[in-house]
């Protein structure tokens, strides 16, 4: 048995200083287990472990036992708890037997192994003389939006990595006193029949100086509002209550702008008309200083139902044009998106010009706003957008609190819903000075991507927890624009530096909550940073720590060749400086079967060599001939390095440990 050390940076929040209660700090005598009583975890004292709030999860796709298993028993009293079957164990306030799995437990005494999927932290939230420790993995649903919170309040790495600004959670403005503010639903679903009317009051109130918020609340059993493009502007406030949705319309019209008629249409074809540019606006447009949408309310986008482009219903839905995409590209056909004959198949594919959720930065008559800032998305559940949830360009940013889940429908798979990015900075202008914290995200594409087509800098992304999706991810765009930003140093050459001074830390990303319904293996990421010659650029000042996965194929890529698309002159991708550190990978129950993990370490070439400093990366089940290594990576191993070796750089593995992964958040699943 390993007693391997708990991590303490910054404080509070990290993925190896798991929560019990709520929070994890060192106390003496630890607060009320999450399936005990209130009695001290200290050197052995009574804890309940199991009991009531059985580890193994009521239906939980986290449990290793059967459905409504109770595992571990009643209450111990300082003595030594067995796990069972596959499933975790309770924790006691003296030592847990090991039983399979990664998950470490502690108890005012050692920490040993134990395990499997679905152990419950018990036994209050800190231990008696040591650092914080953690019960497991545990069971769904123990955490929850509050706890977050609470962990980021008390977190003082929480704050801009450049510039040292420190976050806090935003605050919810004053509640509108005129009635002409406070808006009423009419319907109780997305009845399409009420779109105009909607859509107009709706913008009304917010193009008021009357309103400075604007909320929308429900009239006894009419909860709903369905709309077409709204703006906006900051300071204005859009205020969607708790139980509230805000649905956008089916009706692609609603959404072209410009005088383009190509939103929704089947024969559009992106790569191919390239002049014509992005032929759909976004549900939310937001521009200004201030811009904000905040509340306990849903905004639901309706990807997966069949569109109206015309005025005549469609058979085929936003997620099918985007489908179409990848899986036709017959030139002949003429009835897809994907139709180009001049473009190499290996160019076609790319993002279908889909309506976003939420657009920062710019109108719904698509003119950019570089000077928008101060941007707030905070509290909200976003769910089906046709294309990505949140697209941002803002000086400025608190992306606080939000719950996204594409597809919400267990009847759709995530897989078919492609380009459904939940968070992405920096696509549209630059994004700098911001923080995405406390977000929950299980989608069909990346869940937090960087996008760096203009620049990305002082930016903390941090207590962030994904589901399905792409992972955490930074590219493909990391062109910049020279000049642009006040560190970049590239100002006399072809890019300037598109990711600089980013902190991310404390991510979970469980590929066990659901089933992708079949995404191919380069879409199961961890930590993923990626580029190509078409978009490619400066990446520097990116820091990884405490991050965990779970049957995830990729836990960690670095790739300069994500496509084969490119220009001339080729914007050649360049990863200067990225450190990993504090990163566990395990193995779980697969829901789509057993991973096969693959470390991808690449750089560009000997001039554009990928620099990357490794510190306590653990994969479990990593072989020697799934690391992915090549002459133009630099690998340098901290203290502990990785569980692997890296040749050519580092030809023998040092001497990680893996990290206590708490999976008890609320990571959200389809009804």
């Amino acid at each position: 048995m390993i007693q391997r050390p708990f991590y303490n940076f910054g404080i509070f929040g990290l993925v190896a200083c798991a929560i019990a209660s709520i929070a994890c700090g060192p106390s003496s005598g630890g607060s009320p287990g999450v399936g005990g009583s209130a009695n001290s975890a200290s050197g052995g004292s009574t804890t309940g472990a199991g009991g009531s709030q059985a580890s193994g999860g009521s239906t939980g796709a986290l449990s290793g036992g059967a459905s409504g298993t109770s595992t571990g028993g009643s209450s111990t009293t300082g003595g030594t708890m067995s796990a069972q079957g596959g499933t975790g164990a309770g924790m006691t306030g003296g030592t847990m037997s090991a039983q399979g799995g990664m998950g470490t437990g502690t108890s005012g005494g050692a920490t040993v192994p134990h395990g499997g999927t679905g152990g419950g932290a018990i036994g209050g939230s800190g231990v008696t003389g040591g650092n914080t420790g953690a019960g497991g993995l545990a069971p769904l649903g123990t955490h929850t939006m509050a706890d977050c919170d609470t962990l980021a309040a008390a977190d003082a790495e929480l704050k801009l990595p450049k510039s040292g600004t420190a976050i806090k959670k935003p605050a919810l403005p004053a509640t509108p006193t005129s009635a002409a503010c406070i808006l009423s639903a009419a319907t109780s679903g997305p009845n399409e029949s009420q779109t105009a009317a909607d859509t107009a009051r709706i913008a009304a109130a917010l193009a008021s100086s009357a309103c400075p918020v604007v909320k929308l609340v429900a009239a006894g059993a009419n909860n709903a509002f369905i709309s077409g493009a709204l703006d906006i502007v900051g300071p204005s406030v859009l205020w969607i209550d708790s139980g509230v949705t805000l649905y956008a319309s089916v009706n692609a019209d609603l959404f072209a702008y410009s005088g383009r008629t190509s939103c929704g249409a089947k024969n559009f074809d992106q790569d191919c008309e390239s002049s014509a540019g992005t032929q759909c606006t976004a549900l939310i447009n937001m521009t200004g200083a201030g811009p904000q949408i905040v509340g306990g309310g849903t905004i639901d986008g309706q990807g997966g139902k069949p569109i109206i482009v015309g005025g005549t219903q469609q058979t085929y839905s936003w997620w099918d044009l985007s489908v179409a995409l990848r899986s036709d590209n017959d030139p002949a056909s003429n009835n897809n998106p994907a139709n180009c004959g001049g473009v190499a198949p290996a160019q076609r594919g790319g993002s279908a010009p889909n309506p976003q959720l939420i657009i920062g930065g710019a109108s719904s008559t698509g003119k950019s706003d570089k000077k928008t800032a101060n941007l707030v998305v905070a509290g909200l559940k976003i769910q089906n957008s046709p294309k990505f949830h949140i697209k941002f360009a803002s000086k400025g940013f608190n992306i606080w609190g939000n719950t996204i889940l594409t597809p919400s429908s267990k009847a759709i798979m995530p897989v078919a819903a492609r380009n459904t990015d939940g968070i992405d900075p920096g696509e549209g202008y630059l994004a700098t000075q911001g923080a995405i914290v406390c977000n929950m995200v299980s989608t069909g594409d990346d869940d937090i991507v960087l996008k760096g087509h203009y620049g990305v800098g002082d930016v903390v992304v941090a207590h962030n927890h994904f589901g399905t999706g792409h992972g955490m991810s930074v590219g493909s765009e990391t062109q910049g624009l020279p000049g642009l930003t006040a560190s970049d140093d590239a100002a006399t050459s072809d890019t300037g530096i598109g990711i600089s001074d980013v902190n991310v830390y404390d991510i979970t990303i469980d590929g066990d909550t659901r089933s992708t319904g079949g995404a191919p293996a380069a879409d199961v990421n961890g930590v993923r940073v990626k580029s190509d010659t078409y978009r490619g650029g400066i990446v520097q000042n990116l820091t990884f720590h405490d991050i965990c996965t779970r049957d995830i194929v990729n836990p960690l890529i670095v790739n300069p060749h994500y496509s084969a698309k490119t220009t001339t002159p080729p914007l050649i991708p360049y990863f200067k400086s990225i450190s990993v550190k504090n990163l566990t990978a395990v193995l779980g129950t697969a829901p789509d079967g057993p991973v096969t993990p693959i470390v991808t370490l690449q750089g560009y070439d000997t001039t554009h060599q990928t620099n990357i400093t490794l510190d306590n990366v653990n994969v479990q089940g990593i072989t020697a001939a799934n690391v992915l290594s090549d002459a133009n990576t630099v690998v340098t191993f901290g203290t502990m390095g990785a569980n692997f070796a890296v040749p050519p750089s580092v030809p023998a593995a040092g001497h990680s440990t893996p990290a206590t992964c708490d999976w008890g958040w609320p990571v959200p699943r389809p009804q």
